[in-house]
């Protein structure tokens, strides 16, 4: 230990001076004096004042309180710490008890306790040999009597060399020298079990019990003192005949069990013994699950155990939720081999129905909506009958669970599924070609075979070489071989969509909208398909004649388009083309069946769905048709209007910038001769606009 640190009774001095009483060395005269205290304080109306706090209040604090108070109740200082069932420690609790009562919300005098905390000092395991030398020199220069000394003259430290306060320079320089140098301290028991954590939790809420519950004080100790106690049954019967009458009975036992088989292979018996072939541990369908749990429910119930549940679930949020629902349609499909189902299969709505079954006879809305701290506290307490949850928290469970691991049940037998998580290793983009190589080598030892057996052994990871699970001594070695090896994953869907977290919100929100507010499944399953598909239109009519009739209207109207064209050399029509300058005929020609015909198509497609579809494109379509000498560069200044108007005194106006000229182009079919100006308006585009009476606003985002 580097420095350590005690709990310590603080008294009030001032207090103690006022009514002529001494520090208390034992809990009776501690009780003593606060009352007496007490009494007199209040009677001057000091109603603020208490006698003593404990510090009981949670199981990390708490325990060390209860074993420090249990250790201040031993015969004397050399004594070790008492048993838990022994009356000492029965009367300690009952006056502990008092304590609280009468002047709150050791036993003998010279006998006291505190318990041990602060910090050690080592070194770690994995330096080299040069380094673990050189640590050494620096924790044995920390741990020196001279520097401990040196460290508490400076009031830097407690230190565990107790014989550092016996010199006379010591105390003569610090305060509490006396109290650091008498104190009785004892160690948290963090070593009288594998889980400590789990053993503090249970041994507090055993003794609060007591404490504050007024539950059997000698019942409780027993339940404390069972929670580290080994019990051993010795067939000598020299002690107790117990060990050699339990012997007696497992060997019996064994034997009519082993000669029972035989009526295995005895026809007449057959039929009695069926339900060997079915499993009779763990289900292997949901619909085993579902008649397994609803039976152990009623049975439970019926014994007023109303605190059991059936199935978690784990249906509550978008980044949990989607898991558990991909790996329960996973579950779904034909056999192991298959593929993911079909959202808007048979399969995946029958078990989307069985799934609300299951809710609804076994769980609840509010169980199937819990977070992973519900199922948690569930796991440890074991106060359900299945319970979905990840594999790593397993291992920090008590040895003690009620619990065994096995793979999810499926819809049919031999069909299972589990959401695939974990870590993934690489390599930086931005690194130099040096240190590249270097973590390629890094990569291949981590991923490596040999690295992943050595890890899986020491129950450090779950590998993805599945085959290392098929081997006899990895088998022989860790728990839930049979389960890692035939665990059918899924990984999450984050390829099926650019933006995934939208795409999981909303595909758990649909589907939440079935499992908890009874919308029509079929309905929702739709709906969470059409989430990632995407929709083809084909001209094969086997599926649909949609793609087909299209097509059939698309080639008949640019087939019209193109006729139309006729009515340009017809002298009849001679006239209403006239707008065409004869230098660019051919060019603006050109453009005109280019800007026209893609006007058309789209009018005409866009008309039969919908009017405002039309319009849309009719005010986007221009930003389409921007073509420097056209329609003129638009620059990112302040707009202003420039008008001209057409032969039938239509005003098409433009929102234009400053760049461009405001002058107005005149076309008058009289004497078919524009009037020139610095517009970059074309004059094949005006007719267009006139020939359509279409209002624009264009402008350059």
């Amino acid at each position: 230990p580097l420095t350590l640190s005690y709990e310590m009774l603080h008294s009030n001095k001032l207090l103690l001076k006022k009514y002529n009483k001494r520090v208390p060395k034992t809990w009776n005269e501690l009780l003593e004096t606060a009352k007496e205290i007490l009494e007199k304080e209040r009677a001057l109306n000091n109603t603020d004042l208490i006698g003593y706090n404990g510090l009981f209040f949670d199981a990390e604090i708490g325990i060390c309180s209860i074993y420090e108070y249990f250790h201040s109740s031993r015969e004397n200082a050399d004594s070790p710490f008492p048993d838990l069932t022994s009356q000492n420690v029965l009367d300690a609790a009952l006056l502990l008890k008092k304590i609280k009562n009468e002047i709150s919300s050791g036993i003998r005098e010279g006998v006291s306790s505190t318990i041990l905390t602060g910090y050690n000092i080592g070194i770690a395991n994995n330096m080299n040999k040069e380094k673990i030398e050189k640590a050494k020199e620096v924790v044995k220069f920390l741990t020196s009597r001279e520097v401990q000394k040196f460290l508490v003259l400076q009031n830097h430290v407690i230190s565990a060399i107790t014989s550092i306060y016996e010199e006379e320079d010591v105390c003569a320089s610090i305060r509490h020298c006396e109290m650091y140098r008498d104190a009785q301290p004892i160690a948290k028991p963090i070593d009288l079990t594998n889980d400590f954590n789990d053993y503090s939790f249970r041994f507090t809420e055993y003794f609060y019990q007591f404490l504050y519950k007024n539950e059997n004080p000698s019942k409780l100790l027993k339940l404390m003192d069972d929670l580290a106690r080994v019990y051993y049954i010795n067939i000598d019967s020299k002690e107790t005949p117990i060990g050699l009458i339990t012997l007696i009975i497992f060997t019996v036992t064994i034997v009519l069990m082993l000669a029972s088989l035989v009526l295995l292979h005895v026809r007449r018996y057959e039929e009695n013994f069926n339900f060997l072939s079915k499993p009779s541990w763990v289900p292997k369908t949901w619909n085993e699950l579902l008649e397994t749990a609803k039976e152990i429910l009623e049975k439970e119930r019926a014994l007023n155990n109303t605190d059991l549940i059936g199935y978690n679930g784990l249906f509550f949020d978008a980044e949990i939720g989607i898991c558990s629902i991909y790996e329960y349609f996973h579950s779904s499909r034909e056999n192991a081999d298959s593929p993911f189902p079909d959202l808007t299969s048979q399969n995946v709505l029958d078990a989307a129905l069985l799934l609300k079954k299951i809710k609804n006879e076994i769980s609840s809305d509010e169980i199937f909506n819990s977070d992973l701290m519900y199922s948690y506290r569930r796991l440890l307490y074991g106060n359900a009958i299945f319970l979905k949850y990840f594999v790593y928290y397993f291992e920090m469970m008590r040895n003690d669970s009620p619990y065994e691991l096995s793979i999810l049940p499926g819809i049919r037998e031999g069909v299972s599924s589990t959401i695939l998580t974990g870590y993934n290793i690489g390599i930086a983009n931005n690194m130099n070609k040096d240190k590249i190589e270097k973590a390629k080598e890094v990569v291949k030892f981590l991923t490596s075979r040999e690295t992943q057996k050595f890890l899986v052994l020491q129950n450090h990871v779950i590998s993805a070489i599945t085959s290392i699970y098929e081997e006899e001594d990895v088998c022989a070695s860790i728990r839930h071989c049979e389960m890692y090896r035939d665990a059918q994953p899924i990984a999450k869907p984050i390829d099926l969509t650019n933006d995934f977290i939208d795409y999981s919100f909303r595909f758990t929100e649909y589907f939440y909208q079935f499992l908890y507010k009874n919308e029509n499944p079929s309905k929702i399953l739709k709906l969470m398909d059409d989430l990632a598909r995407v929709y083809y239109i084909n001209i094969d009519s086997k599926e649909t004649p949609i793609g087909l009739i299209i097509f059939i209207l698309i080639t008949v109207t640019i087939c019209l388009m193109l006729a139309s064209l006729v009515f340009l050399h017809a002298r009849s029509y001679k006239g209403n083309f006239r707008f065409l300058s004869k230098p660019s005929c051919f060019f603006e020609l050109e453009n005109y069946i280019l800007y026209f015909g893609l006007y058309e198509i789209l009018y005409y497609i866009t008309s039969v769905a919908n009017y405002l579809t039309l319009y849309g494109i009719r005010i986007t379509l221009p930003r389409f048709m921007n073509r420097k000498g056209e329609l003129g560069e638009f620059n990112d200044v302040a707009p202003q209007e420039s008008t001209f108007k057409t032969t039938n005194e239509v005003s098409i106006t433009f929102s234009q910038s400053k760049s461009v000229a405001s002058e107005t182009d005149t076309f008058n079919n009289n004497n078919n001769t524009p009037t020139t100006s610095k517009s970059n308006i074309s004059p094949i585009y005006s007719k267009i606009l006139q020939y359509h009476n279409v209002k624009y606003n264009m402008r350059k985002e």
